[in-house]
């Protein structure tokens, strides 16, 4: 893909040394060296330390791809050196890997986008029946030791079907006949969800949002243009807003008591994030203009940095960014093939110096 023109042509570069987060950076994209993806581990002084190699077929090894390439979406990185990630198209797989990339545990299945862990010792994903674009959708939540499936709620049958107000938040008609998605994937019209992030609200932050209580659920739906907090026991929706985003990611639980929303603004040449008061429904909007460009016509994802800065992947331009919220850029990496082009990267994370209790290492480093 083609580096914007604001790309920095350099794979890291920190612009305001003063002002970056100390700790790690773990950024998931393609390496173009050993034609597979993976997860590399970056320090506050832009230094690799660790990475974690994402390689389906190293996983699959009875399958035989075209291409020998499927790529993961879903990413958690654990403290003890481990890594939970999922192929959604092609793969179809959830797996824990050690930190040399080998198998710990895996699960069969459509689990998709994102993986959120969660202070219980569980995490919550996404899982298609039938394809990750199909209508039968569920929450689900597993036992990150064994991979165990916890509990699961259907977002049919256990929140629209359950709640008529559920319903018709999401906009679905009643008579709408929902149906199994056949062939190779939907046909136009039939991506109705869309689902693609799942967060719990963790006890650390249940204060600043009084509303809700720790565990309830901060759902999107791309292509309903929706956010919503679903209580995950009931299954009814307690707050909700469609737009002012459009085909949005990674709406994320904000310290301050707001949720911040990846907005890729489809069609528009640029994206940016919304951050919204989910009781007085203000709104404010960040890198709309400005240095901090950014456009990802798909997927994406946000982290809020513990010192009041953001950490922004933008998959389609094969870069990462954190940046303040006043428009300054603190660090930038490029997932670089030459001077014009950048590889795909799809996710990335911020963890602390004292994250580990086991810091990854492989016996080649």
């Amino acid at each position: 893909m083609f580096a914007p023109k604001n790309a920095s042509r350099a794979r890291i570069v920190i612009q305001q040394p003063d002002r970056i987060m100390p700790g790690f950076r773990g950024i998931m994209g393609f390496d173009t060296d050993t034609q597979r993806y993976a997860v590399w581990l970056i320090d506050d002084h832009g230094i690799q330390h660790h990475e974690w190699p994402v390689d389906y077929l190293r996983l699959k090894k009875e399958i035989k791809s075209k291409d020998g390439i499927i790529n993961p979406h879903g990413m958690s990185i654990l403290d003890d050196g481990s890594l939970l990630v999922n192929f959604e198209r092609g793969g179809k797989l959830l797996a824990r890997l050690d930190a040399c990339g080998e198998e710990i545990w895996s699960r069969d299945g459509i689990y998709h986008h994102s993986i959120d862990i969660v202070d219980d010792g569980t995490l919550w994903t996404w899982r298609a029946d039938d394809h990750v674009d199909g209508q039968f959708q569920s929450l689900v939540n597993l036992h990150i030791e064994t991979g165990k499936t916890q509990s699961e709620v259907s977002l049919i049958h256990n929140v629209m079907r359950e709640s008529s107000m559920n319903a018709a938040i999401i906009g679905v008609p009643d008579s709408y006949e929902f149906r199994h998605i056949e062939g190779r994937g939907p046909k136009p019209g039939e991506d109705i969800f869309h689902p693609n992030d799942i967060e719990a609200l963790q006890a650390n932050l249940a204060a600043q949002f009084p509303q809700f209580l720790p565990g309830d659920l901060l759902i999107s739906l791309r292509n309903r243009h929706l956010v919503a907090v679903i209580d995950r026991l009931s299954g009814l929706i307690k707050w909700w807003s469609h737009g002012p985003w459009r085909f949005q990611h990674d709406p994320d639980f904000g310290a301050d008591g707001r949720i911040y929303v990846y907005n890729n603004n489809r069609g528009l040449g640029r994206s940016d994030i919304i951050a919204i008061d989910p009781v007085s429904r203000e709104v404010d909007r960040y890198f709309s203009n400005g240095k901090v460009a950014f456009y990802s016509r798909g997927q994406g994802k946000l982290t809020l940095i513990p010192n009041g800065t953001v950490q922004i992947t933008v998959p389609e331009e094969g870069r990462v960014i954190e940046a303040t919220w006043e428009g300054e850029i603190i660090f930038e990496f490029n997932n670089l093939v030459d001077e014009d082009l950048n590889a795909h990267v799809i996710n990335s994370t911020w963890l602390p110096h004292d994250f580990f209790s086991i810091f990854p290492s492989c016996s080649d480093e």
